[in-house]
């Protein structure tokens, strides 16, 4: 029997911990870390007691950083990080994908919350929505997923197939994860259609909202640039990376068209990781 989410009044201070895989500067989606950073930040303005749980992917992260990391957001926004590589409780052949979501499981259980916020990437909240449905995870916190960009979503967009164990492991344990969720934000209304026209079971509990900015972004906002648009452009310069959702191919029709016109010759420069791009 599943277990259920305890029940607390709007004004108490609450213990919540934001789960993911990517932080801002760190990961290979930018938009993911941003956003779980931003909810990690509002939830501690709040007035909340926040642990960010970060789950570092392939990336090696080394000591001097992990005290940057822990010290950029206790000053800041009193928030403690807790970097999770790995746990003593994992059995040694557990694959990659499962050993990371087994780890958060374990973590989980052994520190309380109120609440939990996963970031739906990579599969983390997996196992610990198989402990709520079998009732392993009791007394337990209410668990949120959101949504980003899965990857099997991702794989439509961008065009490719998965093409490997994890892959397709963890396009299984995002799509499960989402159905046994006690609430599911999703960042676009179009993400949510997607879910649904893919017969993804979803709970009761649905938002659409989008994604916050964390606050080294917000200060960002302030500079303004002031150019008329009457003045020589010499330049193009697109910040994108090869993957077909990235919009490089929309550019380039762009740019086709602009060659259509009386425009003076115009120097382009794309930046972005080293790839094979539409074969």
């Amino acid at each position: 029997m599943a277990s259920q989410p305890p029940k607390f009044s709007a004004g108490d201070s609450k213990t919540i911990c934001v789960v993911t895989e990517n932080l801002v500067g760190w990961g290979r989606r930018l938009e993911a870390g941003a956003s779980m950073s931003a909810i990690a930040e509002t939830l501690s303005s709040q007035g909340n007691e926040v642990t960010l749980l970060w789950v570092p992917g392939t990336q090696m992260v080394d000591e001097k950083e992990i005290v940057r990391v822990k010290n950029y957001y206790y000053d800041y926004f009193l928030i403690t990080v807790e970097i999770l590589i790995d746990s003593k409780d994992l059995l040694p052949n557990e694959n990659y994908p499962a050993r990371r979501s087994v780890a958060v499981y374990y973590y989980l259980k052994e520190h309380k919350f109120n609440a939990v916020y996963f970031a739906l990437e990579g599969g983390l909240s997996y196992y610990t929505m198989l402990g709520k449905e079998t009732g392993l995870f009791a007394p337990r916190p209410t668990l949120v997923i959101v949504a980003h960009s899965p990857i099997q979503w991702l794989s439509e967009s961008d065009r490719y197939f998965l093409g490997t164990w994890d892959h397709v492991a963890v396009a299984h344990m995002e799509k499960l994860a989402v159905g046994l969720a006690d609430r599911l934000i999703c960042l676009s209304k179009n993400l949510l259609s997607w879910m649904m026209s893919h017969s993804w079971k979803l709970p009761d509990i649905v938002d659409t909202l989008p994604p916050l900015a964390p606050e080294q972004w917000r200060l960002r906002t302030d500079v303004e640039t002031k150019r008329a648009i009457t003045e020589r452009c010499d330049e193009i310069a697109l910040l994108a990376g090869p993957d077909y959702r990235d919009g490089l191919t929309l550019f380039c029709d762009a740019v086709d068209e602009l060659a259509k016109t009386d425009i003076e010759r115009v120097k382009l420069t794309a930046f972005g990781p080293f790839a094979q791009y539409l074969g």
